[in-house]
C-alpha cells in the first residue's frame, strides 16, 4: 500500500544523536524557510492525496513539536484517511489523546527514552503523565525503542506492558545507518550493486512543511525531491524526472540514488545477491562478529533444547523415582 510520511516539522528537539538532524536542518533551509507546517497547507496537499494512501505521522521530526498535528490527524479521519503513528509524545498533552482516542489507527507506536540519555526527551511529571494516560487509553499502543536500555522511570510506569525484547539494551550497530545519513557512524557507508528493489516499492514517500515530496523517511539530505503538492497533484510528481530517475537506479548501478545505500534496499538478481552480503562483510567486519555471534546464540538454544528433551526428562524422572524410594 502506498504511503506518505507527514512531517510537520523540521528542526526535530528532541536531537536522537543516531538521527540526522543537522543534515535535515541544512538541506531544508537552502529549499524554504517555512519550517512549521501550516493547516491549511495540509489541507491542501491532502486533498491531492488518493484516499487509498495511508497517511503516516512521523517523517523527519516529532510530529507534536507542530501545536496543529492533532488538529492534522483529526480532518485526515474525518476525510477517511487511513492513519499510522510513529511519536516520542513529546509536544503530545493528556487532553489531545481525548480527542483522538477511539480513532482506529493502522498502528499507534510510542519511541520510548533510553535510560542511556541517547534522546533529549525529559522525562518529567508531564511526559509521564501523557505515557500512562495514552497506555491506558483505548488505542492500541506499541512501543520502540532504537538503540540503549528503556528509560527506568518509563519501565517502571509500563510494566508488563513492554515486550520481553525490552529487557536487555540494544548496542549501537543494530541502529539503521539511514541509507548512510546516521548522525552517529554506525557502520562504514556502502553501496549495494546489481539489479535491487524497495522494500517499500518507492510508496512509502515524505511530505515536507512547504508541500514538497521527498523520497522517503531516511533521505534526511533531500537528494531525491519528487515535486510540490501546492502546485502539482499526486499523479504527476511520480512521472516527473527525478523520481524516474530513482527508479531507474534501481537497475543502473552507475546511478548513484540513495536506494544504493539503504539498509531496506533488496537484492533482486543473483549478483547482487552474492555481491552484496560478501561486500558487506568485507567493509564491515564487526558484522562478521556480530552474525556469528548470533548464531552461536541460536545454536547453544537449540543444544540446550534439545539436551532437555531427550536426556533431561529422563533424569527427572530418574530423580523423582529415587526420592520416591528413599
Amino acid at each position: 500500500m502506498a504511503a506518505i510520511d507527514v512531517t510537520t516539522n523540521i528542526g526535530c528537539k528532541n536531537a536522537c544523536i543516531y538521527c540526522a538532524q543537522d543534515k535535515i536542518i541544512q538541506a531544508y533551509r537552502k529549499r524554504s524557510d517555512v519550517t512549521m507546517m501550516n493547516y491549511e497547507t495540509f489541507k491542501t496537499c491532502l486533498d491531492k492525496i488518493p484516499s487509498s494512501v495511508r497517511i503516516h505521522f512521523a517523517g523527519l521530526s516529532e510530529c507534536w513539536l507542530n501545536p496543529d498535528c492533532t488538529k492534522m490527524i483529526v480532518h485526515a479521519h474525518e476525510q477517511g484517511y487511513t492513519i499510522v503513528v510513529l511519536t516520542t509524545l513529546v509536544g503530545l498533552d493528556p487532553a489531545d489523546v481525548d480527542l483522538i482516542e477511539r480513532f482506529p489507527f493502522v498502528s499507534f507506536t510510542i519511541h520510548l527514552p533510553s535510560n542511556e540519555g541517547y534522546e533529549n526527551i525529559r522525562v518529567d511529571e508531564n511526559y509521564l503523565k501523557t505515557l500512562e494516560r495514552i497506555s491506558n487509553s483505548a488505542i492500541k499502543v506499541c512501543y520502540m525503542n532504537v538503540i540503549g536500555s528503556v528509560h527506568k522511570e518509563v519501565k517502571s510506569l509500563l510494566g508488563d506492558k513492554i515486550d520481553s525484547s525490552f529487557a536487555k539494551a540494544k548496542p549501537f550497530f543494530e541502529a539503521m545507518t539511514l541509507a548512510g545519513n546516521a548522525a552517529m557512524k554506525i557502520r562504514p557507508k556502502f553501496k549495494k550493486m546489481g539489479i535491487i528493489d524497495c522494500a517499500w516499492k518507492l510508496s512509502l514517500n515524505t511530505l515536507l512543511p512547504n508541500g514538497e515530496v521527498s523520497l522517503c523517511c531516511v533521505d534526511f539530505g533531500l537528494q531525491h525531491v519528487f515535486g510540490n503538492l501546492m502546485v502539482s497533484d499526486y499523479d504527476s510528481i511520480f512521472r516527473g524526472r527525478e523520481f524516474l530517475e530513482v527508479k531507474r537506479g534501481l537497475h543502473d548501478s552507475s546511478l548513484d540514488t540513495l536506494c544504493r545505500y539503504c539498509e531496506r534496499a533488496v537484492n533482486v538478481n543473483m549478483f547482487a545477491k552474492i555481491y552484496n552480503p560478501a561486500a558487506r562483510y568485507i567493509s564491515e567486519p564487526q558484522s562478521i562478529f556480530r552474525d556469528s555471534f548470533h548464531n552461536f546464540q541460536r545454536g547453544a538454544r537449540f543444544l540446550r533444547s534439545f539436551l532437555y528433551r531427550n536426556f533431561g526428562r529422563s533424569n527427572c524422572a530418574m530423580s523423582k523415582e529415587k526420592e520416591r524410594k528413599t
